[in-house]
Order: C-alpha cells, then sequence, then structure tokens
C-alpha cells in the first residue's frame, strides 16, 4: 500500500521542484539574455575557438587549487 503511494508523492515532489524553481529560473535568466554555456551561434567569428594558459611549471599541476 505504501509503495504506489511513495511513488505518487515522489513524482508530485519532483514536479513542483521543477515548476517552482528550474522553471522560474530559466525564465528569468532567458529575460536578461543569460547564455552561460555560449551556446548562441556568432556569424561574424571565424571559430569558436579559446585558447587555454599555460601553467607556470610542472610542480602546479600537483597544485589544483
Amino acid at each position: 500500500m505504501a509503495a504506489p503511494f511513495g511513488l505518487v508523492v515522489g513524482e508530485l515532489a519532483m514536479l513542483l521542484l521543477f515548476l517552482g524553481v528550474f522553471l522560474p529560473m530559466h525564465l528569468i535568466f532567458r529575460l536578461m539574455g543569460r547564455d552561460a554555456l555560449r551556446l548562441k551561434k556568432d556569424k561574424n567569428k571565424e571559430t569558436y575557438w579559446q585558447a587555454k594558459r599555460e601553467p607556470n611549471n610542472a610542480a602546479s599541476y600537483y597544485r589544483q587549487f
């Protein structure tokens, strides 16, 4: 008896989380024009390559943070 009730409550909780948190965040970010992943295409660019900075020395590999 408890298993089906748990499945329904779990699904409703996930739905409410999505509708209450993630959907409003998405709408706010869309209105702000935020593109954190840089997914918008720019037809004026030849390439989207971004150069990475070189490490200072080999010891920096052991100090990641």
